[in-house]
């Protein structure tokens, strides 16, 4: 069974972050696990001069919204781990569902 399948079906709370790790997200999709990797862990990254939002343009171009109004919330340095959580969870439950 896949290990992401796996620890969706039996975590308590499915519908928060708090089992998700980028960890997931490499067996899913290795490309964006690096993406959002650097993001999260290179502090070279200055988000204060990128126009990161909490919110990620789906495959069909629509902009959907990671945390409620999240087109509206810049990503700082500070948020920057949770906006990556954000996007692996959307990628491994939420895109599916559109």
């Amino acid at each position: 069974m896949n290990k992401i399948f796996f620890k969706y079906l039996t975590s308590k709370d499915t519908i928060s972050d708090k089992g998700i790790t980028l960890e997931d997200l490499k067996l899913f999709d290795y490309s964006i696990y690096q993406s959002l990797k650097y993001l999260a862990e290179d502090k070279k990254v200055d988000f204060s001069k990128e126009e990161f939002t909490f919110s990620i343009m789906n495959i069909e171009g629509k902009e959907i919204d990671l945390i409620p109004g999240g087109k509206d919330i810049k990503v700082t340095q500070q948020k920057r781990k949770e906006y990556t959580k954000k996007v692996a969870r959307y990628y491994l439950y939420e895109e599916s569902k559109e």
